[in-house]
C-alpha cells in the first residue's frame, strides 16, 4: 500500500479530519440567531426554510419556522458559524499531529522480532527502522518500525510491523543509510543477482522505489559509512556469490527527497586486503572513513591494527 494519493504534507489522522471538515464545509450550515431586537428593516413574513444537519445520517432535513409578520427583527449577536468552528478544529488537529505518527495508522502492533541476524537498522524521522535479515526459517520478510516518544526515548515506544505497508525487499547482510526523509537499503537479497539493487524508501509517506543500476556488483557483508556532510554513503568490501571477499567501494549519493533518484557510482577500491564483515565509520575531522577489522578469504579474522583511512576529497586510501 502506497500513500501516493495524499498530497498534503500532514499525517494520516490529520488528513482524515481535514477531509471531513472540507466535506462538512460544503453544507450551508450556521447557527440560528441567539438574540432578537427591533429593526428598521422591512418586516419578514411567511415561512423561513432553515437547513439543519444531522451527522448521524449525513443528510439535510428542512424544517419550517413560522415568523409573525408583526415581528420586526434581525440578528444582532450571531454565534460563530459552523463552518468556522469545523475548520478551526481541523486546523488544530492538523497542526498538533506529528508527522512521524503517520505509520501507526497503517501498521499493526507487534512484539520485537525474535532470533534475527544480518538485518539493518537506521534512525530517521524520529523512528527506528529495522529491515530484513534471516531467522531460523530463512530470509526474513519482516520490516519493523519503532516510533520514539517526544524525548526520542524507547521508554514509551512500541514495535510496529510495517512489512505489508513498506513492502521492502527482504535482504540478508545488506546495508542501509538514511536522511531525515529517505532511507535506502542495498545489497544481497539471497537471490543470486550479479548486480546490486536498492530500495529507496520515503520514511514519511512509506513510498518505495527500486533502484537497479548497471555495473555495480551485488554483495553481502559490506560496511557502510554515511556522511551527512556530503550526503553520501560509502559501501566498502563485502563478498559475492562465491564467498570471496572483495575490495570494491560503492558511493551512494542519497536523494534529499523521494522525488529525486538515488545515485550509485563506483568508488576508489580499498587498498588493504579484500575483506568482508568489516566496519567503516565516517569521521568529520578526517573528512573521510576509518576501516577496521573484518575477515579475509578463508574466514580469517583481521586485527584492528593497522587501520585504513579513506580521504573523501582526494579519493585515496592510506594505512595508519
Amino acid at each position: 500500500m502506497y500513500i501516493t494519493s495524499v498530497i498534503l504534507p500532514i499525517p494520516a489522522r490529520a488528513f482524515i479530519f481535514y477531509s471531513l471538515s472540507l466535506f462538512l464545509l460544503s453544507f450551508p450550515l450556521s447557527f440560528p440567531p441567539t438574540s432578537l431586537s427591533l429593526s428598521t428593516q422591512p418586516p419578514l413574513s411567511g415561512s423561513l426554510l432553515i437547513s439543519t444537519f444531522h451527522p448521524s445520517h449525513h443528510k439535510h432535513y428542512p424544517s419550517v419556522h413560522n415568523i409573525p409578520s408583526s415581528a420586526h427583527t434581525h440578528n444582532t449577536a450571531r454565534t460563530p458559524s459552523m463552518k468556522f468552528i469545523l475548520f478551526t478544529i481541523a486546523t488544530l488537529v492538523a497542526c498538533s499531529s506529528r508527522v512521524s505518527a503517520a505509520p501507526t495508522a497503517n501498521s499493526t502492533a507487534a512484539p520485537p522480532p525474535q532470533g534475527t541476524y544480518g538485518h539493518t537498522v537506521v534512525v530517521a524521522n524520529n523512528t527506528v527502522f529495522i529491515q530484513g535479515g534471516s531467522t531460523s526459517k530463512g530470509l526474513s520478510p519482516f520490516s519493523y518500525a519503532i516510533i520514539l516518544d517526544q524525548n526520542k526515548s524507547l521508554a514509551n515506544a512500541t514495535w510496529q510491523d510495517t512489512s505489508k505497508l513498506s513492502t521492502l525487499t527482504p535482504r540478508n547482510y545488506g546495508v542501509a543509510a538514511a536522511t531525515d526523509n529517505v532511507m535506502i537499503t542495498c545489497g544481497t537479497d539471497e537471490g543470486g543477482k550479479a548486480g546490486i539493487s536498492c530500495d529507496q524508501f520515503d520514511v514519511i509517506w512509506y513510498n518505495k522505489t527500486i533502484v537497479d543500476p548497471a555495473g555495480i556488483p551485488n554483495r553481502a557483508g559490506m560496511a557502510v559509512a554515511y556522511s551527512a556532510k556530503n550526503n553520501k554513503a560509502y559501501f566498502v568490501g563485502g563478498y559475492g556469490n562465491n564467498n570471496i571477499p572483495v575490495a570494491t567501494v560503492t558511493v551512494a549519493t542519497l536523494p534529499t527527497s523521494n522525488s529525486a533518484a538515488l545515485q550509485l557510482d563506483k568508488g576508489t577500491d580499498f587498498t588493504g586486503a579484500p575483506r568482508k564483515f568489516l566496519t567503516a565509520t565516517w569521521v568529520d575531522a578526517l573528512n573521510g572513513i576509518v576501516v577496521l577489522g573484518g575477515q579475509i578469504q578463508g574466514d580469517v579474522p583481521l586485527p584492528f591494527n593497522p587501520a585504513y583511512v579513506f580521504d573523501a576529497v582526494a579519493s585515496t586510501w592510506s594505512q595508519v
